[in-house]
């Protein structure tokens, strides 16, 4: 009797080390699990700012530089001079010249452009713009009182994939809308800023969607995507909510598992960038 005793207690004693044992072996697999899971959030984040951060800077760059034509004195000159004048020629000239100059200057852009304010194409680096209705553009409608970054579209010119920048000309006493400046840069310059391989892996990619949640930059998976290829996914989503709620506030973004827009099982995070939807 007291053998089976023994027995039975050796048995439960085992048993208890042996659930132990299973126990620590499941904890120490959880947190193993939960640190590189940490660690692969922690990086995608990472890679995620180092994008953001390298669009932003583009966007200010050619920011700056249509800053600078709309405060032009020779622009200036031409948007309030009468074509009837001996002088608007040479007025002419001199802005084409700086139009062109810019043009060749900016390695991704194609087209640099002068509207009055009716919005007709007074002068550009393409000559064959001249004399266009450019009135119902959004980068004329919206960019009259500041500097605007048109959403990514298909230009007729070669059926480009382009981003527009535009900024208004005021007169002498920066209070009488004179015209506009219009700048339009080829989508190749976002292009090579997120199609970067660096820290992505053999599977990873980042991409660009716009507001109307379609993609404007090219799928690592999928051929023609631009302005084609939707992006309904939860990380998708999470950016629009976060862009309602948090506006242009900074925050932090939260990485977490869902389907791509291919219906494939990832690690996803995103970033906003509020200045283009």
């Amino acid at each position: 009797m007291r053998v089976k005793i023994r027995i039975r207690i050796l048995v439960i004693l085992v048993s208890i080390i042996l659930v132990a044992g299973t126990t620590v072996v499941v904890v120490n697999r959880t947190v193993a699990k939960g640190i590189v899971e940490q660690q692969i959030y922690q990086h995608l984040e990472t890679v995620a700012q180092s994008r953001t951060k390298s669009v932003e800077a583009f966007l200010e760059l050619e920011k700056e530089t249509i800053r600078q034509l709309s405060g032009s004195t020779v622009i200036r000159k031409l948007l309030t001079a009468n074509k009837g004048d001996e002088e608007y020629v040479w007025k002419f000239n001199d802005v084409q010249e700086r139009l062109i100059r810019t043009a060749e200057i900016g390695r991704y852009t194609y087209a640099v452009f002068i509207l009055n304010k009716k919005g007709i194409v007074v002068a550009s680096s393409r000559k064959i713009e001249i004399g266009k209705n450019k009135s119902n553009d959004s980068y004329f409608l919206t960019g009259k009182q500041v500097v605007h970054i048109k959403d990514a579209y298909l230009s007729s010119y070669k059926n480009m994939r382009s981003i527009a920048f535009s900024a208004p000309v005021f007169d002498e006493k920066e209070t009488g809308f004179l015209g506009m400046v219009v700048i339009r840069v080829s989508m190749e310059a976002l292009d090579k800023i997120v199609t970067d391989r660096t820290g992505l892996g053999e599977t990873g990619e980042v991409y660009l969607i716009n507001k109307n949640g379609y993609m404007i930059t090219p799928s690592r998976f999928v051929k023609d995507t631009f302005l084609k290829q939707g992006v309904d996914t939860k990380n998708a989503k999470a950016c629009f909510e976060d862009m309602t709620r948090f506006a242009t506030e900074k925050h932090e973004h939260e990485a977490f598992l869902c389907k791509n827009y291919l219906g494939s099982d990832v690690l996803g995070i995103h970033a906003h960038i509020p200045e283009t939807g």
